[in-house]
């Protein structure tokens, strides 16, 4: 994965990275927040040495990837960010692919895996658990360690993270990686590769933007029945979305399990 790609769907020009033998099994790679499509970058080696090809994408809001028209809901909602995926990988000619997501790429590739089986061959979600439904009240330590979904949630957060992009993403990775996780040259080569870095208020605020009807992705997915007719590709079943429908691992951690679901399930 050493070179950056566009494609466009029908609401944006997407970059990407890929990588991997051209007829390898395809595992598109999604990031989370506040990240970016390099997150995959000492992965995906080893997933191409293994056979299989790999793209990943920067997700609406974040670095070059950018709307085709202003007139475009900038949305963060979850569902918007699936029928991304699925229009990506449209334009890639990928009938059927492995998705792999960390953080808000966890909840991603979980709504796929639940609404569009079809379309995945196995689900592998890093981070976190599948939270379907509307999100409980956090307790009382849980609510602390979610400040900063309370603090963009006010017109004065909004305002400080449009104007201290930088200084606020650092402040996530600081708290949320593990120690010597990254060091000041990633950070900043991720920073170079988000105009504004906070100007892209689809990906830094998403409960604040948008036409009336963005509505927070932060905390949980909800069921597509709850999205509106914004994305087309989010079916009102909500009873085919309850639960992922097809092979689907959750990592906590690392290690070779990894590996050996992403094999288990491209063969399937």
């Amino acid at each position: 994965m050493n070179f950056i790609s566009h494609c466009d769907t029908p609401l944006l020009r997407v970059a990407y990275l890929n990588g991997g033998p051209q007829d390898g099994a395809p595992v598109v790679l999604l990031h989370g927040w506040p990240d970016d499509a390099t997150t995959y970058a000492r992965i995906s080696p080893v997933l191409h040495e293994a056979g299989f090809r790999t793209f990943s994408p920067w997700l609406r809001g974040f670095g070059p990837t950018s709307f085709l028209s202003k007139e475009i809901m900038r949305s963060g909602e979850i569902a918007a960010m699936a029928q991304d995926v699925l229009d990506f990988a449209d334009a890639l000619g990928l009938s059927r692919f492995v998705v792999v997501g960390h953080d808000w790429g966890a909840r991603i590739s979980y709504l796929l895996a639940s609404v569009f089986p079809d379309r995945i061959k196995c689900c592998a979600a890093l981070s976190l658990g599948w939270q379907p439904g509307k999100p409980a009240t956090p307790s009382p330590k849980q609510a602390k360690a979610f400040w900063y979904q309370w603090f963009m949630a006010t017109a004065r957060g909004a305002e400080f993270v449009r104007k201290n992009g930088k200084e606020f993403a650092r402040s996530q990775w600081d708290t949320w990686s593990p120690l010597g996780w990254f060091d000041d040259a990633i950070f900043d080569a991720v920073i170079l590769r988000k105009p504004g870095l906070g100007g892209c208020d689809a990906a830094f605020l998403p409960g604040s933007l948008g036409r009336g009807r963005a509505r927070s992705s932060l905390c949980r997915a909800r069921s597509p029945a709850d999205i509106g007719e914004d994305y087309h590709g989010a079916n009102p079943d909500a009873s085919r979305w309850r639960r992922p429908r097809c092979l689907s691992t959750v990592f906590r951690g690392t290690g070779a399990a990894f590996y050996r679901a992403l094999q288990a399930g491209a063969a399937g």
